[in-house]
């Protein structure tokens, strides 16, 4: 991370409101579903998606109120897609760590991964950018 952190300077900011975006997603009142996002949404750690989500933006008029939920959209369906690939693969663990599917059973997991589609779809829709929502669509 050290390595990194110098270029995440510009955008530290709003790194951490994708922080706190991607805390407010854990934030349900369903305890299942909570220990389930507890298990699966990153804590603090490099963010490379977003950072590189916000780092782009850099390049045009950098407006952070439609770039935090953007990013924070990236990480959520990276995050989905890892969880439904592991559902597929049957993965006991991923990086050391076991997979949701291995704590909570496939069909609660494979749940979990659409919960966090549509969340990721829902900070996509946050930046009112018919084009930025098309794209989102057609890749999911």
């Amino acid at each position: 991370m050290e390595k990194v952190a110098p270029l995440y300077e510009p955008v530290q900011a709003e790194l951490d409101q994708v922080e706190e975006l991607l805390r407010s997603i854990k934030k349900v009142d369903f305890p299942i579903l909570s220990d389930m996002l507890e298990h699966v949404l990153p804590g603090e750690g490099k963010k490379l998606r977003p950072a590189v989500a916000l780092l782009s933006g850099c390049f045009g008029e950098y407006r952070p109120h439609l770039l935090v939920p953007l990013a924070t959209s990236i990480e959520v369906l990276h995050t989905a897609a890892l969880v439904h690939d592991d559902v597929i693969d049957e993965a006991p663990t991923r990086r050391g760590r076991p997979t949701a599917n291995s704590l909570f059973a496939n069909a609660p997991t494979v749940m979990l991964g659409d919960y966090l589609f549509a969340q990721a779809a829902d900070h996509v829709a946050r930046t009112g950018n018919i084009e930025v929502i098309r794209v989102f669509s057609r890749r999911i």
